[in-house]
Parts: structure tokens; C-alpha cells; sequence
């Protein structure tokens, strides 16, 4: 298994134990809704919902351009709805 899959997996299994405000407020500190566009706080690249399943297009530069921070959309849909179903996507 590849480090950046366990990372992943070892936040998941924090963020499970986080009640649901501290996880959105966790969230919310990288992330913003504009308007209907996901927006990192740090680079200020936007995502349209349409394009939820594809990796976010953060600034090369962004320092949560990786993967921990590709699927914004899908970690923000887990956070409302924790019994909302894996997928592959991340």
C-alpha cells in the first residue's frame, strides 16, 4: 500500500472520531463555496460540482496541491453525509 493511501486512510479514521462541526470547521479552513464553485483557500482555484470526480486543479505551487486534497467535493459530501457510500474516487 502506498504511503499517501495510508495517510488517507489513517485521516479518514480521525476524522470518523471528529464531531461533525469540528470536521466541517476542519474542512472550511481549506475550502469555501463561491457562488456553486468549490474554492481552495489557499491557492484560490476554483471547481465547478460537474467536475467533482475529477481531481481538483490546485496551483502547482498550492501547499495542499497532493493527494490528500484531490477530491474536496467527495470529502465534503462524507462530512454531511457520513453514511454516504465509498467509492474509488478520492
Amino acid at each position: 500500500m502506498s504511503a499517501n493511501v495510508e495517510r488517507i486512510k489513517i485521516r479518514h479514521i480521525r476524522m470518523d472520531i471528529l464531531t461533525p462541526s469540528i470536521r466541517l470547521a476542519r474542512w472550511s479552513s481549506n475550502w469555501s463555496i463561491v457562488g456553486s464553485h468549490m474554492v481552495c483557500t489557499r491557492c484560490m482555484s476554483g471547481q465547478a460540482p460537474e467536475k467533482a470526480l475529477l481531481p481538483f486543479p490546485h496551483a502547482k505551487r498550492c501547499e495542499l496541491f497532493g493527494a490528500d486534497y484531490l477530491f474536496p467535493w467527495r470529502t465534503l459530501s462524507l462530512i454531511v453525509s457520513p453514511s454516504a457510500p465509498e467509492t474509488d474516487q478520492r
